[in-house]
């Protein structure tokens, strides 16, 4: 169960790429941030699986990053932020 809301991670996630921030190479989506400060440590985020477009499979799945790599994954964050109605 999320904690926070799709759109919630969707916008943090937006703030995060426009900073400059990589959650590939950092390795953090804002989801797994939010759960690392309180005290729940996740290894992939079903919120940045299912928000890209795949299927989450507890103990299966993993980062998009890993999934599609770290330019497929920016690019699908991309649409699905646009297609979300997200970006300005």
């Amino acid at each position: 169960m999320a904690l926070i809301k799709r759109s919630t991670h969707a916008k943090l996630l937006l703030q995060m790429l426009e900073g400059g921030k990589d959650p590939c190479k950092n390795g953090i989506c804002p989801y797994i941030n939010y759960c690392s400060k309180r005290g729940l440590y996740i290894r992939d985020c079903r919120l940045c699986v299912e928000f890209l477009g795949s299927v989450y499979e507890p103990f299966k799945s993993a980062c998009p990053c890993f999934e599609f790599g770290a330019a497929g994954a920016a690019k699908r964050t991309w649409i699905a932020l646009e297609e979300g109605g997200y970006l300005d």
